[in-house]
């Protein structure tokens, strides 16, 4: 006997997981999607061709970031960051200085959560750390 499951009977945090277990599936890539284990904790879910409904599974948690600051001058020195807005500050910008406050550029100092919130490096990394 089939069970017949309606949309209705999800939270949308299901439905994202449910559509990164597909997605998953098709790539089949793992590295996104946990299975809580007997124990409680989380691990990496067997992915294969069905989603097994007896089980709990959720995207896997991004490390949130959380702005540098001045212990993390030897990582920011000399860099070259990139805004987000070319027209409000200025497109590419080297780091000459840091503050306790933020870094310093040529035209301005940019302090630490603009940063984050406003540039990322050349790379596209973010101006920011992962918080432990």
């Amino acid at each position: 006997m089939t069970t017949l499951l309606h949309l209705e009977d999800f939270t949308p945090e299901q439905i994202e997981t449910v559509k990164a277990f597909a997605l998953a599936v098709k790539s089949k890539s793992k590295k996104d999607i946990e299975c809580r284990h007997i124990d409680g904790s989380w691990g990496d879910a067997v992915i294969n061709d069905e989603m097994d409904i007896l089980y709990d599974y959720r995207i896997k948690p991004q490390p949130k970031l959380i702005p540098f600051d001045f212990n993390d001058a030897d990582k920011l020195r000399d860099k070259w960051i990139e805004s987000h807005d070319f027209m409000e500050t200025g497109g590419q910008l080297q780091i000459i200085g840091i503050t306790s406050s933020g870094v310093l550029t040529i035209t301005r100092e940019i302090r630490f959560p603009d940063l984050l919130s406003n540039f990322t490096f050349l790379d596209g990394s973010p101006c920011g750390k992962k918080e432990l």
